[in-house]
């Protein structure tokens, strides 16, 4: 009898000493877990941050173009208008070429 308790002990012993080391691989699993969530979150934000700055940056791009379009297109209109208007170019040309005939 003696001998199955004391085999029972050794198992109780063995088993307290896998459930120990159990506790220690899982404890350190948690923290490579915290760890990688970590990375992953400061990941996130840094992707973030350049996306907006991109966004930022694309939007100003695209408002520069379209204003330079509308520039050139005002541009243009008054170009055409003083050439037609009085004291236009096409104003002075027919002026100098009639005092010439």
């Amino acid at each position: 009898m003696t001998t199955i308790v004391t085999d029972h002990e050794d198992r109780i012993k063995a088993l307290e000493i896998n459930y120990s080391n159990l506790v220690g691989e899982i404890s350190s699993v948690k923290d490579e877990v915290t760890f990688v969530k970590t990375g992953q979150l400061r990941l996130e934000n840094t992707v973030l941050t350049v996306s907006q700055n991109q966004n930022g940056l694309l939007n100003t791009l695209i408002a520069n173009t379209f204003d330079l379009k509308k520039t050139k297109t005002i541009s243009r209109k008054e170009i055409i208008i003083a050439g037609i208007g009085s004291g236009g170019i096409l104003g002075i040309i027919v002026g100098a070429i009639l005092k010439f005939l």
